[in-house]
Formats: C-alpha cells, structure tokens, sequence
C-alpha cells in the first residue's frame, strides 16, 4: 500500500520454482496501489529508458502505461510503437499517439507487427528484441484477470518471459 504515496513502484519479477518474488506481490502493486509498476528481470540490464517499446492495444491501461512512463519517454534516444492490426480498427489509432507524443517532444516510430493475436505477448516481446529495446510498456490485465489465470494471456506471458525491464499499469 506504501506504492500509492510514490511515482512508480519496482519490484522483481517472478521467477519458476522461486517463492520471492512472488507473483500476489506484483498483482498487489499493479492493482492495489494504483501506481506504475517496473517489473525488473531477474539479470539486471546495463540500460533502462534508452530504447523503449510501447505495446499498443488502445486501452486505459495502455494509457495509464504511457502517462506513467512520460519521464522515461521524454528521456529516451528512440520509441517504437509496437501495434497489431486485431480484428477490428482501434478506436485510437497509434499514429494519434505518435502525435500526442510529439506534443512532449518524443520522437517516436510505429512498428505494425503481423501474427497470431493469441501470442501478441510473445510477439511485443519478440520485436522488443529485434528493437534492442531496454523497457517495455504495457497496459496490464487488460483482459479479465480470471481469464488470463486459467487460459495466460498478453500480460502472463510477457511478465513470465521478459528479460528487460517493463513498465506496467493498470
């Protein structure tokens, strides 16, 4: 609860056959605390903000995300919006971001990614990598928790897999 007094929480992120830290302990930062939440890998990378990817899902929780990173943003050398075409147009399409981000004076550049929207988790993380990306950011448990418990999901899998740093909110 002492999350919700400060700019951002950070905590580890859960590791297989480990009891600390724990997974109740980043839903409890995601959810209770009403804060930014970086979930940092269990090796430490030599850089954090430099090279940033957005994984765009136009959704509060991906703008309470992007809100929540605007100092990193700002900081940053390069901002790739990472976005998948889904069954459907998004109501907010990213190059409105690229445009409300330039506002703040982030330069950023839109990467549509193709694939299985199933695995778009998998598919963030995989051009996070062909970026060389130091953060991630994503809107958290943007599908019902429940659902993503019994079947995974987006936030599941990138929380269980990542091995850079990720900005999360809810």
């Amino acid at each position: 609860m002492l999350g919700r007094v400060h700019d951002v929480v950070v905590i580890g992120r859960p590791v297989r056959d480990a009891p600390l830290p724990s997974p109740v302990t980043l839903e409890a930062a995601l959810l209770d605390t009403g804060r930014p939440t970086i979930l940092a890998p269990p090796v430490p990378t030599a850089d954090c903000g430099t090279k940033v990817v957005i994984a765009w899902e136009d959704s509060p929780w991906a703008a309470h995300a992007i809100a929540g990173a605007m100092p990193l943003l700002e900081k940053a050398e390069g901002v790739w919006i990472v976005s998948h075409p889904g069954a459907a147009p998004p109501e907010v399409p990213p190059e409105l971001l690229v445009d409300s981000l330039s506002w703040r004076g982030v330069r950023a550049e839109i990467r549509r990614i193709d694939g299985d929207i199933r695995e778009l988790g998998a598919l963030f993380l995989d051009q996070a990598a062909k970026i060389g990306a130091d953060l991630l950011v994503k809107g958290a448990y943007s599908q019902s928790r429940l659902r993503q418990m019994i079947l995974g999901g987006r936030t599941r899998h990138i929380t269980t897999h990542a091995t850079i740093p990720i900005l999360l909110a809810h």
